[in-house]
């Protein structure tokens, strides 16, 4: 569903190919599925994320928004 809503990836837009989990999994299992806890990607974006060499951009302005 959110590569769907959002198929570039937010860091640099290409194509996106995963998801990365603002809130790992690991911890918070209940928000794997949560929208707003994951941020479409491609591979290499999601590399630098989970190795913190890459800080996540905010979501467009619909989602924020509430304008879904």
């Amino acid at each position: 569903m959110m590569l769907r809503n959002e198929p570039k990836c937010r860091s640099c837009g290409r194509l996106s190919e995963t998801v990365h989990h603002l809130e790992p999994v690991v911890k918070r299992p209940d928000l794997a599925m949560d929208q707003r806890n994951c941020y479409p990607c491609c591979r290499e974006c999601h590399r630098l994320l989970d190795a913190g060499l890459l800080k996540p951009k905010p979501p467009p302005f619909r989602e924020w928004n509430g304008a879904m």
